[in-house]
Formats: structure tokens, C-alpha cells, sequence
């Protein structure tokens, strides 16, 4: 899907700049969930083979992921409306996203809640964007096709 969707979209930032937005987003996702799980002891994973795959696969890959189309998308639109919807829409989908984890049980809150997760999802959309900008910036901007 990812694939499909990169190669319909006809303008999208460059290749370096997506390299970049990708690791700088699952870095710093991966090392949230990291401290949450294993230093503070805000979050409890329900430990089985099928529940650690669905948390790896998501955090890891679907959320950078998300992040990636939502800065090409951000960056090759003109429009502030659709700017903003895809600003929200991107919020939307990773909390929805990390709630069906913890409806699911495959993660328990124990110290942590859905405004922090919020918060933390805003952080990582504002970092996504700035990186976005400040990579394209340097490296040339757009490439068309």
C-alpha cells in the first residue's frame, strides 16, 4: 500500500529527505516506547510471540511509515485546508492506531494515559515536520514524479 501510494503521488520530497524523516521519527518513537516500558514502568507489554510482533510492526514500520506520507503530502500541498486535514488526519490514525494496541491488550497502561500519548503524538508529528522542512531545505526540495 505504501508502494501504491508513493508511486501515484506525484510530487513527493526527495529521497534523501525521506530517508531522513523515516530514521529520525523511528528513533525517536522506538526510544520513547523504550523508556516507557523499561526505565519509568508507565507501560506493560503483554508478553506472547503474536502481541510483540503486532507492537514491533507498529511502532517500528506502520508509524514512521504514516509520518513519512504525512510529510510528503504536508510538503506537496498548496492548500491550508488540506494542510490542516492531513495534520489531523495524521494525528488520528497513530492515537487509533496505539489505542487498538491497548484495546487489543497487547499493551496495559500503568502509568501512563491517552493524554500523554496524545502529547507525545503531537511532539512526534512537530519533529516529523521540522525534520521534513529542514532536510528539503538543504538537500533541494521537491523531485516531481
Amino acid at each position: 500500500m505504501t508502494i501504491l501510494f508513493f508511486a501515484l503521488l506525484p510530487h513527493k520530497i526527495n529521497r534523501v529527505s525521506n530517508v531522513i524523516v523515516f530514521f529520525v521519527t523511528s528513533i525517536i518513537d522506538i526510544n520513547k516506547l523504550s523508556l516507557n516500558i523499561s526505565t519509568f514502568n508507565l507501560i506493560k507489554l503483554n508478553i506472547s510471540y503474536s502481541n510483540w510482533l503486532a507492537l514491533v510492526v507498529y511502532r517500528d514500520i506502520t508509524m514512521s511509515v504514516i509520518l513519512l506520507i504525512y510529510a510528503n503530502v504536508y510538503f506537496t500541498t498548496k492548500d491550508k485546508r488540506k494542510r490542516w486535514g492531513i495534520t489531523i488526519l495524521t494525528f488520528l490514525l497513530l492515537l487509533g492506531g496505539s489505542q487498538l494496541l491497548r484495546g487489543l491488550s497487547m499493551m496495559e497502561y500503568t502509568g501512563w494515559t491517552i493524554y500523554y500519548e496524545s502529547i507525545c503524538i503531537g511532539v512526534l508529528i512537530g519533529i516529523t515536520f521540522l525534520t521534513a522542512r529542514y532536510s528539503t531545505r538543504c538537500d533541494g526540495g521537491k523531485q516531481h514524479g
